[in-house]
């Protein structure tokens, strides 16, 4: 198995967005804190997101 680590929610959502909104409802929470980390006027700067 390869991992993909990524620090932000960007890189992160480029990779993982379509196979997260595959199945919305059991990823809202995942998507909702990307949503917030994309948004929010203050970065946060130890994020640590992963996908394989």
């Amino acid at each position: 198995m390869r991992v993909s680590i990524h620090s932000d929610a960007g890189s992160f959502l480029a990779r993982a967005r379509a196979w997260l909104l595959g199945a919305e409802v059991e990823n809202s929470l995942i998507l909702g804190i990307c949503d917030q980390l994309l948004t929010s006027p203050n970065p946060v700067r130890d994020v640590y997101l992963a996908i394989d």
